[in-house]
């Protein structure tokens, strides 16, 4: 759970390129979450102004 916490946009990294890498890590996560912490946990390691459009629109589903 640990290293997807950690894990964050690198600077030249498309959204979507972060997205899928973040989704890859976290089918190998012991620990089940619900979707819904999956996408928080995902946008809090996006850059900045990712995360301020996608806490706007808050998204229920990848």
């Amino acid at each position: 759970m640990g290293e997807l916490t950690n894990t964050k946009q690198w600077k030249d990294e498309l959204g979507i390129g972060y997205i899928n890498r973040w989704r890859a890590l976290s089918l190998n996560c012991k620990d089940k979450l619900s979707e819904a912490s999956a996408i928080e946990m995902c946008i809090q390691g996006m850059h900045w102004g990712l995360i301020y459009i996608l806490q706007r629109i808050k998204p229920r589903q990848f």
